[in-house]
């Protein structure tokens, strides 16, 4: 990408020297996206902007959806590149697939597609967190409100519990605008021993939270959602098979704060018009994404409900 004189507009002109212009033509494109995968390894890519807030002319190229800017973000210490998976299927409908999970594959998952030759490469797909813990962590986040959606504005609290030396632990997340931020070093909450404290939650607070210990040993991830109007109350963590689960649609500006709504499973209604939702006795087949819906407040984002085996007594 380089700096040169802007056509157009004599307006334009007068401050070309001040604009950096992206390539207008498909065929430029095209030259400046293998150019920049052959150095970067980074498809659909036309460059990297290094915040020196120069202004970016935006051809008319980009208005066809030829082409479009990725950024590439290096935060503190937490820089991320990815890395193509050796043995990641290259055909038509390729999936990968992990015969042996272990603590190494944990991490955010994207794929991408080329087609032609000389290739033309997609879009990255949207950008998916895996965490792989050992089959009991000695440790479990714990939130209070005890919910995984939350209202803006208000005060949320993290814990880790741990029943042998709670102060080894830290409260990290992972955003998806790629950011990953402990709490004790970071301007969005405050850590105090093993609990982290959120004084005031707004929408950018949504994002993957954990315990880490000093030894870089993970607990069991939680999607945090906030959200402004019509949240979902479920639970935190993984519900076992045999037990009851209640669901209810909770609004912010209303007292009580429970709605009587109708409540969706992976987008089919299940029950409608309930001030809220019970399943007596949960099995594998409840597993899925639930939200709930009102007519006239909105609908809340979705949860992601796991269920998990019935535990075993000896």
């Amino acid at each position: 990408m380089t700096r040169k004189k802007a056509g157009g507009a004599e307006k334009r002109a007068c401050h070309a020297r001040d604009y950096i212009q992206l390539p207008a033509t498909p065929q430029e494109v095209q030259e400046v996206q293998q150019g920049c995968h052959a150095i970067a390894g980074i498809p659909r890519v036309l460059g990297l902007v290094d915040c020196t807030l120069i202004p970016i002319a935006n051809p008319s190229v980009l208005d066809q959806g030829l082409a479009a800017m990725q950024i590439i973000v290096d935060h503190r210490d937490n820089s991320y590149r990815y890395e193509l998976l050796s043995d990641s299927s290259r055909g038509a409908g390729g999936n990968y697939t992990v015969s042996s999970a272990a603590l190494k594959h944990t991490g955010v998952y994207v794929c991408t597609a080329e087609r032609g030759k000389p290739p033309f490469y997609t879009w990255y797909s949207n950008k998916q967190p895996l965490w792989v813990t050992g089959v009991s962590p000695p440790v479990s986040l714990i939130i209070s409100p005890s919910r995984t959606q939350h209202f803006t504005s208000v005060s949320l609290s993290l814990s880790c519990d741990d029943q042998t030396n709670s102060d080894r632990w830290r409260v990290r997340r992972y955003l998806h605008n790629e950011l990953l931020e402990d709490c004790s070093s970071s301007l969005w909450g405050s850590q105090t021993g093993s609990t982290c404290t959120i004084s005031f939650t707004i929408p950018s607070h949504t994002g993957v939270y954990w315990c880490q210990s000093e030894s870089r040993e993970n607990g069991h991830p939680v999607n945090i959602t906030v959200h402004s109007d019509v949240i979902l109350e479920s639970p935190v963590h993984p519900v076992t098979e045999g037990d009851s689960l209640t669901l209810r649609c909770l609004y912010k500006d209303s007292t009580p704060p429970i709605l009587r709504a109708d409540f969706y499973k992976d987008g089919s209604l299940i029950q409608s018009q309930t001030t809220e939702m019970i399943i007596s006795t949960v099995s594998k087949s409840n597993e899925g994404f639930y939200y709930c819906k009102h007519p006239k407040r909105g609908e809340s984002p979705k949860s992601w409900i796991s269920v998990r085996g019935e535990t075993v007594h000896q």
